[in-house]
């Protein structure tokens, strides 16, 4: 039997159901850290919420950012949530809304993550990760994402602190 192939709205809903697993597991895996460390993770530290940015461009990259982004344009999704205390705006990205991601390779393989955050205009970023394909959406491998991501995060939190004493 041949498989059924995913609706875009379906797509979109996989992508939301992993990036805030991906979430809740970072909350999970910074749950006992002190007041102090846990204020200047990068993700609790976004008080008015980030941007999440879902980008087709061969592979999967959802980008994490600050910066300020224009609400949605004709054609483009755009898809608030929150968990936690972290809030986002998930915004999808693809050669159909944006023609230049496209462009990017054509016929040379993987896109890197540079020249998709510089084809976005993304300068600033809290996490960029990449998922192939094959490596799916599942909860598994989000919670695996999220751990990674908020031990990463605090390790660099507590380095910065430990150098600046």
């Amino acid at each position: 039997m041949a498989r059924k192939t995913a609706s875009p709205e379906e797509m979109r809903q996989a992508v939301a159901d992993y990036v805030a697993a991906v979430h809740r597991a970072y909350l999970a895996s910074t749950a006992d850290l002190s007041p102090a460390v846990a204020g200047a993770l990068p993700l609790l530290a976004a008080e008015d919420g980030f941007s999440v940015l879902a980008v087709g461009a061969g592979d999967l990259h959802l980008i994490a950012t600050l910066q300020a982004l224009p609400t949605a344009r004709a054609g483009e999704v755009e898809v608030p949530d929150q968990t936690g205390g972290l809030r986002w705006r998930l915004c999808f990205y693809d050669s159909v809304v944006m023609p230049e991601l496209g462009t990017l390779a054509p016929g040379r393989g993987s896109v890197t993550a540079e020249e998709v955050r510089r084809l976005l205009g993304v300068g600033t970023w809290l996490y960029h990760l990449v998922l192939s394909p094959a490596a799916g959406l599942s909860a598994h491998n989000a919670v695996h994402a999220g751990t990674a991501l908020g031990h990463g995060h605090a390790r660099d939190v507590l380095a910065t602190q430990a150098g600046s004493r």
